[in-house]
């Protein structure tokens, strides 16, 4: 994000993890300076597609704990494609 931000270049990052705001690694993409949004989903709202779902009796499961969702993004990322709550529903 860095090379991209110098070189004037749009770079965005959708990043899902666990809500673990204890946790260093989950502080320093909430504190990063490219973060321009920031959604949480409850455990109970959410779900996710299992990576081996061609093995898997199932395809879907349900989240197991709160997940946040970080949007990190370049100056011009963010001229580009603004990441706004209307556009997260």
């Amino acid at each position: 994000l860095q090379r991209a931000e110098v070189a004037g270049r749009p770079l965005c990052f959708v990043v899902v993890v666990p809500r673990w705001p204890e946790e260093p690694c989950w502080q320093a993409l909430q504190n990063s300076s490219f973060q321009k949004a920031v959604l949480e989903l409850a455990q109970a709202e959410h779900g996710y597609c299992e990576g081996g779902q061609h093995y898997r009796p199932r395809r879907y499961r349900q989240a197991n704990h709160d997940s946040t969702v970080f949007f990190l993004q370049s100056s011009s990322a963010e001229v580009l494609w603004p990441a706004t709550p209307l556009k997260f529903k």
